[in-house]
């Protein structure tokens, strides 16, 4: 009588039989609200406990550093790596069940797992706040102290881990241009090596153009609706991604390296020619491809094959990013750590080894913005005119690489211009600014419009239609930039942090949330120092990186959309927003309260960029050469 009572409460309201009598509409709408409480409770979980665990293993690893460095050891933390233990208790007899008598890998059986887990999350994050002293939880310390005391044994173990840490200063003495420079030569040059031949997206484009320049032919060719130029015809042969993209079943064979392989050696002067087309990079400026052509242009010099001159636009390609995000950590004076992570993403190392331009222009926004945030960080300092120069130079590459990052090249205008005399040192800034910055852009503008041609065939587009439409309904174009934004969101994410190859090689999904959370927690560690950061600058960068988005969005929809359209805006990869992140960086609020959490931040933050270098060459590994 007690279970049928229980289903007329609960199934039958919810689900009536037939032949039930009916329910009150009083009682059927407090039954409704009831589900959709029970339903949102259920979907917040979902969402959040995936990115709560991830950033509480980062927490977690974080207090074990801590009570190294610090010689304290939580009593939450204990609590917390026992409760771990008997989660991971449970999944290994749940594993060992399921291998050797019946399947045991189902939700019923992690049952006794999930309070446990919740429990490990939250003490955690309270043996964080004690182990720091970050809230004014006095009375923590006592139990730590209380823990100690009862266990002597432990308290001697932990001095002299301690001790160890200190006496070495192996802490203090880890900085990110080191991180960087090592896990660059290192992991960088590994996917440079490992990421087959043309496998990045639009490399084989990229390198035509790259041979394009280092024949001295600056502007392409147009033949009807295909943009392109005349190419040799060995490299014609060799440069194409094969069957490979969108199909991750398919593995590199050492017969898809004999094949790009030949020809090894070619007297270039004589090769045959024939025109081919690449009308997605024909429009980019030569600034973007410096490196690649100079090297390129050696190895033709030397007779070396069209394989070899790609790997040689690689390796060019990589020195330089690697130079320019060198360059960027050692004169950032604040948030370090962060910029750090954003260049060791696995988007960003697997660019720099690439033949496109992108790892150039990501690193080379990163210098700009650490320069800018130098003066501004470092008011008394001298504004030397290599410096100028130098930013100069970097607001040129910029624009002339990608016209959208031009709202980026104008924040100089906003910083340097200050710091100079009135007159004519500023005159002549802003002269030399529109000169060397402006006036190419539209320049070049003005020149591709000759060899541009669509982006697609299927559906009728035009730009000029398109720019009109986009000036008689401007609010309507940012409806659908914030809607596609939405839709979009969860694929932008991941393009951001990391989708190699042709959209077909990802990182595993813990990963993504792992990575997002540590970025977070570095960020919000080290934000105390943004507040040096001038108040007008920061809305500045925030503005011009606000305007690059809207510029890119803009530059798809025209060359993506029919004029008109109100589906969201197509081919949107993350290279195309990377650059724009280390100026949105410095937007980010101040955070009072984290003034003495540096060994914290320097251990959170090398950690995960040594997980996110390791990962990626993993998951490269993985997708073209493991079964």
């Amino acid at each position: 009588d007690r279970l049928r009572r229980f289903a007329d409460l609960t199934r039958g309201r919810l689900n009536p039989a037939p032949g039930m009598p009916a329910i009150p509409p009083t009682q059927r709408w407090l039954d409704h609200v009831r589900l959709g409480i029970l339903n949102g409770i259920s979907w917040v979980y979902s969402f959040a406990a995936p990115w709560l665990g991830a950033a509480a293993l980062i927490g977690l690893l974080a207090t074990i550093g801590a009570t190294f460095i610090r010689r304290r050891i939580s009593y939450f933390a204990v609590l917390s790596l026992a409760a771990c233990s008997s989660v991971l208790a449970l999944l290994s007899i749940d594993a060992l069940i399921d291998a050797t008598s019946f399947p045991a890998i189902t939700i019923s059986y992690f049952t006794g797992a999930y309070g446990l887990w919740l429990l490990a999350v939250f003490a955690i994050w309270y043996g964080l706040i004690e182990i720091w002293g970050i809230g004014s939880a006095s009375s923590l310390p006592a139990s730590s102290a209380r823990l100690v005391d009862r266990y002597p044994k432990l308290g001697a173990i932990q001095d002299w881990l301690a001790s160890q840490v200190y006496r070495a200063q192996i802490v203090r003495r880890i900085t990110p241009h080191a991180v960087f420079l090592t896990l660059s030569l290192s992991f960088g040059l590994g996917l440079l090596l490992f990421n087959p031949p043309f496998q990045a997206p639009d490399e084989y484009e990229h390198f035509f153009r790259v041979v394009q320049l280092s024949e001295g032919t600056i502007i392409g060719q147009k033949q009807g609706l295909r943009a392109g130029g005349e190419i040799p015809g060995p490299i014609n042969g060799v440069a194409s991604p094969g069957d490979l993209p969108g199909h991750p079943e398919r593995k590199v064979t050492r017969a898809y390296f004999a094949d790009k392989l030949n020809p090894a050696w070619v007297r270039w002067d004589t090769a045959p020619r024939a025109f081919a087309p690449f009308p997605h990079t024909v429009v980019y400026s030569p600034l973007g491809y410096l490196p690649q052509t100079f090297a390129v242009f050696l190895g033709r010099l030397l007779h070396v094959g069209p394989l070899g001159l790609m790997y040689l636009a690689r390796l060019s390609g990589f020195l330089a990013s690697l130079g320019l995000g060198y360059a960027a950590l050692t004169r950032l004076p604040i948030c370090r750590w962060s910029m750090l992570l954003l260049l060791v993403a696995p988007i960003t190392l697997y660019f720099m080894g690439s033949v496109a331009p992108d790892g150039l222009l990501i690193t080379g926004s990163a210098l700009l913005v650490s320069l800018l945030v130098r003066l501004e960080v470092e008011p008394a300092r001298q504004l030397e005119w290599k410096e100028k120069t130098v930013i100069l130079a970097i607001a040129t590459l910029l624009p002339m690489a990608k016209f959208v990052f031009l709202p980026l090249a104008v924040i100089p205008l906003f910083v340097v211009c200050p710091r100079l005399r009135p007159g004519r040192d500023r005159v002549g800034f802003i002269v030399a600014w529109m000169l060397v910055c402006f006036l190419p852009v539209l320049a070049w503008t003005r020149v591709i419009v000759s060899v541009y041609v669509p982006g697609r065939g299927d559906i009728p587009i035009d730009p000029g239609a398109q720019i009109y439409y986009l000036a008689s309904h401007p609010f309507a174009f940012l409806a659908l930039v914030a809607r596609t934004m939405v839709v979009q969101a969860c694929d932008t994410y991941h393009q951001l942090v990391g989708v190699l190859g042709w959209n077909d090689t990802f990182m595993p999904g813990w990963f993504y949330r792992l990575f997002g959370c540590g970025l977070l927690a570095c960020l919000v560690l080290e934000s105390h120092r943004v507040a040096e950061i001038g108040r007008r600058t920061r809305l500045v960068m925030v503005g011009a990186g606000i305007a690059s988005i809207l510029l890119v969005y803009t530059a798809l929809y025209i060359h993506w959309n029919a004029p008109g359209s109100a589906t969201p805006i197509e081919g949107l990869m993350g290279r195309h927003l990377l650059p724009i992140f280390p100026a949105l960086l410095f937007g980010f609020p101040a955070v009072k309260g984290f003034r003495d959490s540096e060994p914290l931040v320097i251990f959170l933050g090398s950690t995960l960029a040594i997980l996110s270098s390791a990962v990626c060459c993993w998951a490269l590994i993985e997708r073209y050469y493991l079964p």
